[in-house]
């Protein structure tokens, strides 16, 4: 393998065969593509063990995706007021109230239900903050799937 100098230029020599340049980098190409693809490849494999580790997981902990989570959050009267308020479809696990630990004066609720009730748990939770806002209720804050808990 190397460079020989010739009259037309270099070329590229490769066991004692000439090859243009131009062949000689095509072919080089070609290589780096496929390891770069078989690399790829590789990663894909190994993250797709661990994503399917990750589901699993989540799935036994009743966690998004394998379950839709809301949380209720507040000062403790007006979170108290919300649960009375609120039609959680069933099967619904309610969490809590736990105080906050970076704020003694909120609290929040938890609610888990199994992901074909996402919508419903949706609704639900829609319904509470318009009732809430037309009575002029103390402010909660919801979210669905929130990023942490």
């Amino acid at each position: 393998w190397g460079w020989r100098g010739s009259k037309m230029g270099l070329a590229w020599e490769q066991n004692g065969a000439g090859v243009g340049a131009a062949e000689g980098l095509a072919d080089t190409r070609e290589r780096v593509a496929r390891r770069e693809r078989e690399a790829a490849e590789q990663q894909l494999q190994q993250m797709g063990g661990f994503a399917a580790r990750e589901a699993d997981s989540r799935s036994e902990a009743h966690l998004p995706p394998a379950s839709r989570l809301a949380t209720i959050t507040g000062e403790p009267g007006a979170v108290d007021d919300a649960l009375v308020l609120l039609e959680v479809p069933e099967p619904a696990e309610l969490l809590g109230p736990v105080e906050l630990p970076d704020d003694p004066d909120r609290c929040r609720v938890v609610v888990r239900v199994p992901r074909a009730q996402g919508p419903a748990l949706s609704r639900a939770l829609g319904d509470l903050q318009r009732m809430r806002s037309s009575r002029k209720l103390d402010p909660v804050r919801i979210q669905v799937d929130p990023p942490s808990l």
